[in-house]
């Protein structure tokens, strides 16, 4: 796995540093989304019920050339006891991004790396967490509809550390209206394998669908 992350981070590098597509001006957004996810624990084969969740992220992208943008996300997801699960997770993480926008007009496409920082707890037997840092190649890809405001994309984030594992992608459809003001709504899906204790991995996949509010200029 170290190999793998190696070797994503120098693709990355080299890919940033050779692509002349950076941003032509200065750009900022917000984004809050609200989820109705389900949690399903592959060890058990336990699902919670449906709860509803929180993700609070920003960018900024600018016109120097080879330094990365940036983007920032705070997810918040917990989830309760279920006749299925017998205990509560809370899973947190916050995300730090570096990425090259390698295509930027109709057609997007932005390359980079994301540093995610776990900060998850079950509420089991005993108490077991993880607060382990891991590497993620993203990637995003959007498609837009010129003069209409409608566009359509998919994020994808994979890779892990020498205990974790993680998979991260979603799909979504997007409305901007005037002033930079727009909504969106997505399916994601998230299948993480954690090690909260020596002995014990929490195998678990998160699904289902958001809606998003943002803010861009």
């Amino acid at each position: 796995m170290k190999n793998i992350i190696q070797s994503t981070i120098l693709g990355v590098m080299l890919v940033g540093a050779s692509s002349v597509a950076t941003a032509d001006v200065l750009g900022f957004g917000v984004a809050a989304k609200a989820y109705q996810l389900e949690l399903k624990d592959n060890d058990s084969n336990g699902n919670t019920d449906t709860e509803t969740n929180v993700e609070y992220s920003a960018y900024l992208e600018h016109p120097v050339p080879l330094l990365p943008n940036v983007r920032l996300a705070f997810a918040d997801f917990s989830f309760d006891e279920s006749d299925d699960l017998q205990f509560e997770i809370d899973s947190r993480f916050t995300d730090a991004t570096l990425y090259y926008e390698i295509l930027d007009n109709i057609v997007e496409l932005d390359l980079g790396l994301t540093v995610r920082v776990f900060d998850v707890a079950v509420d089991a037997v005993e108490d077991l967490e993880n607060d382990d840092v891991s590497a993620l190649l993203y990637a995003k890809a959007q498609g837009n509809l010129p003069f209409v405001g409608l566009s359509a994309g998919a994020i994808a984030q994979l890779g892990g550390n020498g205990d974790d594992a993680v998979t991260d992608a979603e799909v979504f459809i997007k409305y901007d209206f005037l002033l930079g003001v727009g909504v969106a709504a997505g399916y994601r899906l998230i299948e993480q394998k954690l090690e909260v204790d020596k002995n014990t991995d929490l195998d678990a996949e998160l699904t289902g669908a958001y809606l998003s509010a943002t803010f861009s200029f």
